[in-house]
């Protein structure tokens, strides 16, 4: 199977359902392929073909699912490049690629221009709405026909080039397959109750990792809505289109219980939210149950672009939590994926010993764009190599511990920066945490917190680190509290602590 029979069968079979809603635009399942479709044949008639990429820069908008799929279906690469970057680095991201065009957003349009001399190799700019020097893209698709093109696609042909964060480097390519896009599908409707009848609903940016699992979920036939995320918007769009599902980012989701006004909406729809990004404290889950009177499950996720990206998942209820069986773990591996927790060597660790978590799946990337060292490296002995430290319980469900590159050496302990900030997560005037290692000349590194309170609390420095004393190893408590406004957070949600740390260092000179 490839992606774009999800397109052909379920405009078969639910043609007048409604596909994709979005900033007042909808579309049913026929409308949508026949949108897909003309997508590709455009493209074709401009002298594109199987193998080209084609780039898309704008938020989440009505035509986002349409690119994926329009791209793919004729043989193409889609790369979908992060809307939050600035010109220098669309540049770099462009002439990596070799992208042939770019579909760009009205309010990117600027940004474009500004680069136009610096990009070797697009010969096409096409615009989602009139500009100058730009093909206009709906006169593209009005001329292009509406029948799927005939290309010989194959499964371990090439789907999507997703770029990481480029926190710890240049941003890296990960090539994605019509394999791993199938796959991670697969592990999603197995693992998750949901039918052609839901409506889900995506704040999560689509140019991430997040479109694949939206695409997971039209592949099921349901209903999708997306947007920006937004508060206010979050709650309104639950109510008028009677979201079943959400699929949030973990950063996003922590605002969520502080909207003072969500009493005020009907929210009986909503029975099941899937975030990822980092874990979702059991003080949030006690107040998602109680803001929305339907939610049947939570579920967390341990997930990551290089893995299309669902790893494991664990359901956290109401009942689990009316019994406080909610515990830290992501759960066990998904359907057709299989963990290893290894040591410096590979060598698995032994039964509840910490290890770098690695992976195996038809979900698991091909590799890094033109980055045959760093491929290698990273998918050494036909693993995934994550980066991420774990371990295992008595169940073989998953506790990440750290990152590989986050554990604090101090003193000559090694400290979890995840331990102590769901230690300081359970401060009831704590609204988000990062937990960082500073250097320090007796201790080698020192254990540094830095906090957002929730509106209308108030915290010290002294009041959290005596907190952490009470529930921790006195070694493993902070030396050092930061109160800020927000923390940076990546389009999953998980919180930027390079940024952190080298923002901590320059204050220290």
């Amino acid at each position: 199977m490839i992606i774009r029979d999800w397109v052909i069968n379920n405009a078969r079979r639910f043609p007048e359902r409604e596909a994709v809603v979005s900033r007042g635009v909808r579309y049913t399942f026929k409308e949508f392929a026949d949108r897909a479709a003309r997508l590709s044949n455009a493209l074709m008639s401009l002298g594109l073909g199987k193998g080209d990429r084609v780039a898309m820069l704008d938020r989440n908008c009505p035509w986002y699912l349409e690119f994926y799929f329009g791209i793919t279906q004729a043989g193409m690469v889609a790369v979908p490049l992060n809307y939050r970057l600035v010109g220098r680095e669309y540049s770099y991201l462009l002439n990596n690629s070799g992208a042939k065009a770019i579909i760009v957003g009205p309010d990117y349009i600027d940004t474009i221009n500004s680069i136009r001399g610096e990009v070797r190799g697009v010969d096409h700019f096409i615009s989602l709405a009139p500009a100058p020097g730009y093909l206009l893209y709906e006169s593209l698709l009005k001329a292009a026909a509406a029948e799927a093109p005939d290309v010989p696609v194959q499964e371990n042909d090439l789907a999507v080039i997703g770029y990481t964060s480029g926190t710890t480097a240049k941003p890296k390519g990960v090539m994605i397959t019509h394999k791993n896009i199938v796959a991670n599908a697969v592990n999603f409707l197995v693992e998750l109750p949901l039918g052609h009848q839901d409506v889900c609903y995506s704040p999560f940016p689509l140019f991430h990792s997040g479109g694949y699992c939206v695409m997971a979920y039209f592949s099921r036939g349901c209903t999708q809505v997306y947007d920006d995320f937004e508060l206010k918007n979050t709650f309104e769009v639950i109510q008028q289109e009677k979201v079943n599902f959400l699929f949030i980012p973990a950063g996003a989701l922590l605002f969520l219980p502080g909207f003072k006004d969500s009493d005020r909406y009907d929210l009986s729809s909503l029975r099941l939210i899937l975030t990822g990004g980092s874990r979702t404290p059991v003080p949030v889950i006690k107040q998602l149950f109680d803001i929305f009177p339907r939610l049947e499950t939570i579920y967390d996720t341990f997930a990551l672009t290089e893995a299309a990206p669902l790893v494991c998942v664990i359901p956290k209820t109401r009942r689990m939590l009316t019994e406080s069986r909610i515990t830290e773990s992501s759960g066990p591996e998904c359907y057709g994926v299989h963990v290893r927790l290894v040591d410096d060597m590979d060598r698995d660790v032994p039964p509840g010993g910490v290890g770098e978590i690695v992976v195996r799946g038809d979900n698991v990337m091909q590799g890094y764009w033109q980055m045959p060292e760093e491929t290698a490296d990273a998918l050494k002995g036909g693993w995934l190599h994550t980066g991420d430290m774990g371990r295992f319980d008595a169940n073989r469900h998953l506790y990440v511990v750290d990152r590989k590159k986050d554990m604090i050496l101090s003193g000559g302990e090694n400290i979890a920066s995840k331990e102590v900030e769901e230690v300081i997560y359970e401060h009831p005037a704590v609204a988000d945490v990062a937990v960082i290692g500073l250097p320090d000349e007796k201790w080698g590194e020192r254990v540094h917190a830095l906090v957002v309170l929730k509106e209308g609390m108030r915290a010290d420095e002294e009041e959290i680190i005596r907190f952490c004393k009470e529930r921790l190893a006195s070694y493993k408590k902070p030396r050092s509290v930061e109160f800020v406004a927000d923390l940076p957070r990546n389009p999953s949600g998980k919180i930027l602590k390079k940024e952190l740390r080298k923002k901590a260092q320059e204050a220290l000179g």
